[in-house]
């Protein structure tokens, strides 16, 4: 009874030591940066770096490699990782759970001085495959049979294969080419819509839409219904028609509203000018001694002062919005004389009296002052003459007297 009690602990124990391996090789294998269960340094390998990414629609990917018919590393998008290869034949299967391809993505293995060894990507369906091997001569170049420039001695893809219009508009770029050209008779969506929403459309044109203004666009369509150019563009519809025809700001300016495309330069009728509205309550709080007020207690005094309201009605309230754009400080407590130039003793200009343009009304020197050229003795552009004058008529003359006027009397009294 005893034997047979040890013969089943003994099993227990094996069982136990065989599902703890299982645990621990498949917790390798669901990493991101996945491991090979002979990975070993006792191995005759190579570094090499892998990666899977740069498109959109990651979720749906999955791949998987396999090296001499053995799975040694499966991930998604986006995965990368360094690995020790060894040499000889590599395939890697790749999934797309949708069905559309990688749309963009891709699975690239570079070695230490970044160079790409294989490269491979999914260009429609839901899988494919991609072999490349390690060793032995490296031949970089085209390995799809249907491309245009495929390359019958490349024994590394490289990424350069070239396709025609017919194999994009059957393949990848189908569905993007249905929703722009066919869809509802086309005309519904636009190429640059579908690229956003993350469609592959190599080759696709907007040729079948017929719109040729912007009213028969999307982004015209959408105008109606308040949207601004602006927002309309971030969501990937393309306004380019609009633009050009300038009714990104024709169809708003007027309705009230200042819009993210519009300001009080052009579309006066809906955005109000704030900097205008300070420097009305500004001159108003210097002419009557409210410089050291609160500026929102002036504002409340030019109100009732009858200046204001009328011309601006409820938007005048909103100049406090307006300061919180350019003032460091809290402008509800700030005073008329933090907001207001005019209320402040400091004049700007230059105060240097040697300066041409020297300002003897300013206190603040802003930079601006002006000297005369290095040859000039004024302001005027003048010069000194021989005899020291600025500005006079003294020369040398050909006895080289200065002044003397050529005079042989002045040459022999000299």
């Amino acid at each position: 009874m005893k034997n047979k009690y040890n013969i089943l602990k003994l099993y227990f124990i094996m069982f136990s030591i065989f599902c703890f391996g299982l645990a621990e090789n498949s917790q390798k294998l669901t990493n991101n940066n996945l491991q090979s269960l002979n990975n070993s340094n006792s191995r005759d390998c190579n570094s090499f770096t892998y990666s899977c990414n740069g498109g959109s629609w990651q979720s749906e990917i999955s791949w998987e490699l396999s090296f001499e018919g053995e799975l040694i590393l499966y991930g998604g998008s986006p995965s990368e990782g360094t690995f020790c290869f060894e040499d000889g034949n590599y395939v890697l299967y790749m999934y797309d759970s949708y069905g559309d391809g990688w749309n963009g993505n891709s699975w690239i293995l570079t070695n230490t001085n970044d160079q790409n060894i294989a490269y491979c990507d999914l260009s429609s369906g839901n899988e494919g495959s991609c072999s490349f091997s390690l060793g032995g001569e490296i031949i970089l170049g085209c390995m799809d049979e249907v491309a245009e420039n495929y390359n019958s001695d490349a024994t590394v893809d490289d990424g350069s294969c070239e396709y025609s219009c017919d194999w994009w508009l059957s393949g990848p770029s189908f569905y993007c080419n249905y929703y722009v050209n066919e869809y509802e008779g086309g005309g519904q969506y636009t190429v640059n819509q579908l690229i956003n929403w993350g469609y592959e459309c190599t080759c696709v044109t907007d040729s079948n839409t017929g719109s040729n203004t912007c009213d028969q666009t999307e982004c015209g369509i959408q105008l109606n219904y308040g949207y601004t150019c602006a927002e309309l563009i971030n969501y990937g519809i393309d306004c380019s028609l609009c633009e050009e025809e300038n009714i990104c700001i024709a169809s708003f300016c007027g309705d009230g509203y200042c819009n993210d495309n519009e300001s009080p330069e052009n579309c006066s009728d809906d955005c109000t000018d704030f900097s205008e509205i300070i420097d009305s309550i500004c001159s108003y709080s210097s002419n009557n001694d409210l410089c050291s007020e609160l500026f929102y207690e002036a504002l409340d005094s030019y109100i009732e002062s009858g200046g204001g309201y009328e011309e601006y009605g409820e938007e005048i309230y909103l100049v406090f919005d307006y300061l919180h754009e350019f003032y460091e400080g809290d402008p509800y407590t700030a005073s008329v004389e933090d907001i207001c130039s005019t209320c402040s003793n400091e004049s700007y200009g230059c105060t240097d009296v040697s300066a041409c343009n020297y300002d003897p009304d300013a206190n603040v020197n802003d930079g601006s002052c002006e000297y005369p050229e290095d040859s000039d003795c004024d302001c005027e552009g003048n010069v000194l003459d021989c005899a020291g004058a600025c500005g006079g008529g003294a020369i040398i003359d050909n006895f080289g007297i200065c002044g003397n006027n050529n005079s042989l009397q002045g040459a022999i009294d000299l």
